[in-house]
């Protein structure tokens, strides 16, 4: 029956909310918003949604509450977004039907706490910080609540009658909707895109609206948005096996592609077994399997091979895929392989013909590139440490979000509200370090789920499902060993987590480690990338070379150490170092720039000044004359350019002026155009400055009254005044 039913049969209540498990809640409301009190009216009955209101805050608040006390977090992805979507839904009935502010329903967490923490002593552990994660997602969909919810007004206003489907997963007779007035698929994507309104939000307003909101439409401005941020173009291929294909190769009796060989490598020596398989299938995208491919140097095609059985690591858990070729035995036919994805139990080796051609039922040389691969298993098996060393540090609260393991880096992305200090980071890359110095080997072995769990130092990805059996990674200590006495505190010290990806024998294999940054993802959620192996020594070699570079500018006359000191800061800026290295140098150019702080004002205002007396000179030869616009060129940065207008507009209110700064020290233009009002229909200060800043690829905005631009770069500026005179010349002379 469930907590609430039991207690509404107990208390003989006709509503789970009419019992004491929601009353202290709805009595908490209406003392914190002064709105009537709760009278448990449904449907019909609650006109003004007063009720339902009472009803989805004390329901939500509940949820939240024991979901982030549990561990979770409100987030964009999975779960995270399920919470996401319930917070927002909370603040929308919040906001409209009881007028709340932000913090309103975060407010409610220590009511809860109070009443419910007697029975559920773990909601008492960190209220504060659970409150303190609502309050933060309350107040940055505040910011968008009512202008979304005034937008949708205007959406649902103009809203058309017409035949659509609309809620996924409903019975197929109620999923078309014939005479509905429907909000249309591109306003509810905008709902969600620019004012953070979940699409099931969207649709909860429009039923309330007696509406309905067209999700194909929405479906497909999604994918267009997937498919540009993945920098997808009309036109190319998606090698891609969907549903239908794959169950047309099973249809066919191939069968499921063998890849346990991935595993039979030697990481030390960078080398595996090469062996042989049969091509089963050859797929040439857009849904079309061929019986041959063949090489066209004039217009290479991408194609997918299918085998029966192969060694090549098909993209998994964060793992980029392997690369290699296949060939044939005399290596008249060859094929580059580019990527290795898994489609249900088959795997897609892709990639296009170096020579020759390739048929159903060849066999050919499998060859993978095991120093490729030898990279990204360095960068997988520290990505273990690193979540150890994390969770050392910082705590067990650290929960994995996700990772990315390519050649040259990895990623490892994780649960944490704040920033990790940079003390704790440099601690984590000693403890990663220390693992990698101790020569700790590296143990794989399929065991039990059951078994693997048991062990008391293993760590899963929540909410993750795993096969059973399930393939441990061990970084250290023996599975065998650790599954025969799963409670032994001893494995605490050990790196242990399920794992499907290839890895080092020995953790020596990885060299050297380094964190090159710690950023925020999305709220809660922050990312470490870090380097190994010949990736760590780059890095090495940058910082010597920055530092010994920063020491020679020291020595140099200030004005030469001003503009190397600024190129040094854009370069340190840019440059992948590891965090203690980009400290040390950032602090070592912020002390340089300290001490050429006077010889900078003063170099400045040697600049201003001459600007503003070759203004003032231009000012003395246009006044009171024919001129209706000028081009005025001149060394400074923004603030200059803004003194010179500011002048020339006093002196001559009624000539248009395009000013251009040349800012040496940040190797940069800077633009300023102001247009009197007689002038703006003619000349607008916006399309001005565009026409002479995008000659130097530089970009300008702004009005008609007055715009301003910026490029990089010092070289194109005749090009730009040029431009600048010529499209002011053209406007005015007609």
């Amino acid at each position: 029956m469930g907590f609430e039913r039991i207690a509404s049969v107990l208390q003989g209540k006709m509503s789970n909310y009419d019992t004491d498990l929601f009353m202290y809640l709805f009595d908490a409301i209406h003392e914190k918003t002064g709105v009537r009190k709760y009278e448990g009216k449904v449907g019909a009955d609650d006109v003004d949604h007063i009720d339902m209101a009472y009803r989805v805050i004390a329901d939500h608040i509940r949820t939240l509450t024991f979901a982030l006390t549990d561990g979770a977090h409100i987030g964009n992805n999975g779960r995270d977004y399920v919470l996401k979507r319930i917070i927002r839904r909370a603040c929308r009935y919040a906001r409209q039907y009881f007028g709340a502010e932000a913090g309103f329903f975060s407010s409610l967490v220590p009511v809860m706490v109070d009443k419910m923490g007697g029975f559920f002593p773990e909601l008492k552990k960190d209220p504060a910080s659970v409150q303190q994660e609502m309050l933060e997602e309350e107040q940055q969909f505040y910011r968008t609540l009512d202008r979304g919810c005034k937008k949708f007004d205007e959406f649902a206003a103009r809203g058309v009658v017409k035949t659509v489907t609309c809620i996924e997963g409903e019975d197929l007779e109620h999923n078309t909707y014939t005479d509905k007035r429907v909000i249309d698929g591109n306003d509810a994507f905008m709902l969600y895109d620019t004012f953070g309104f979940p699409l099931d939000l969207t649709d909860l307003m429009a039923e309330e609206k007696g509406m309905k909101v067209d999700h194909e439409a929405y479906r497909a401005c999604m994918e267009e948005q997937r498919r540009r941020s993945k920098g997808e173009k009309d036109g190319v291929v998606a090698m891609i096996l969907e549903a239908a294909e794959t169950d047309a190769l099973a249809q066919k009796g191939i069968e499921a592609t063998k890849d346990l060989g991935k595993y039979d490598w030697d990481a030390a020596a960078q080398t595996g077994t090469e062996i042989e398989a049969t091509v089963k299938a050859i797929y040439a995208g857009a849904k079309t399997f061929v019986e041959s491919a063949e090489y066209n140097e004039d217009a290479p095609a991408e194609y997918g091979i299918v085998l029966d059985t192969t060694t090549f690591y098909a993209e998994a858990g964060g793992q980029i895929y392997d690369s290699g070729t296949l060939s044939s035995s005399d290596d008249s036919n060859k094929m580059d392989i580019l990527e290795c994805k898994r489609f249900g139990s088959f795997i897609l080796h892709i990639g296009t013909l170096a020579k020759g051609s390739i048929k159903v039922g060849d066999t050919m040389k499998v060859s993978v590139n095991y120093k490729r691969r030898a990279d990204a298993a360095k960068n997988h098996t520290t990505t273990h440490l690193l979540n150890y060393g994390l969770r050392k540090v910082c705590g067990e609260k650290i929960d994995q979000r996700g990772s990315l393991v390519v050649p040259d880096k990895l990623r490892f992305d994780f649960t944490s509200a704040k920033a990790v200090p940079h003390k704790s980071l440099i601690e984590v890359q000693k403890i990663v370090q220390e693992m990698i110095d101790a020569k700790q080997a590296v143990y794989t072995q399929e065991c039990s789920l059951a078994e693997a769990r048991a062990i008391c130092s293993l760590r899963a990805v929540f909410g993750e499902k795993y096969p059973d059996p399930v393939r441990v990674v061990s970084v250290g200590a023996e599975i065998n060993t650790m599954i025969g006495a799963p409670d032994n505190e001893d494995w605490k010290a050990f790196s242990v987590e399920f794992c499907g990806g290839t890895h080092l024998s020995n953790a020596e294999q990885a060299g050297t480690f380094l964190i090159t940054s710690e950023e925020p993802v999305s709220k809660g959620v922050r990312r470490v990338t870090a380097v190994t192996g010949n990736h760590a020594a780059n890095v090495l070699e940058e910082y010597e070379e920055c530092k010994s570079l920063i020491a020679a500018c020291g020595q140099m006359e200030n004005a030469v150490k001003l503009a190397q000191c600024k190129l040094l800061q854009t370069r340190v800026e840019a440059a992948t170092l590891h965090i203690e290295g980009k400290a040390e140098l950032t602090e070592s150019l912020k002390k340089i720039r300290k001490e050429l702080l006077e010889f900078e004002k003063a170099q400045m205002k040697i600049k201003k000044d001459k600007a503003l007396k070759d203004t003032t000179d231009l000012i003395a030869k246009v006044k009171g004359g024919v001129e209706k616009s000028v081009v005025l060129k001149f060394g400074g940065d923004k603030g200059v350019v803004s003194d010179v207008v500011a002048l020339f507009n006093k002196e001559c209110p009624d000539i248009a002026i395009f000013a251009l700064g040349m800012d040496e020290g940040n190797d940069a233009m800077c633009s300023i155009t102001s247009v009197p009002e007689a002038l703006q229909g003619v000349i607008p200060a916006n399309e001005w400055c565009t026409a002479g800043m995008s000659v130097a690829s530089g970009k300008g905005g702004g009005k008609k009254d007055r715009a301003q631009g910026a490029a990089k770069g010092l070289n194109g500026s005749g090009k730009v005044c040029e431009a600048a005179a010529i499209f002011a010349h053209d406007k005015l002379s007609h």
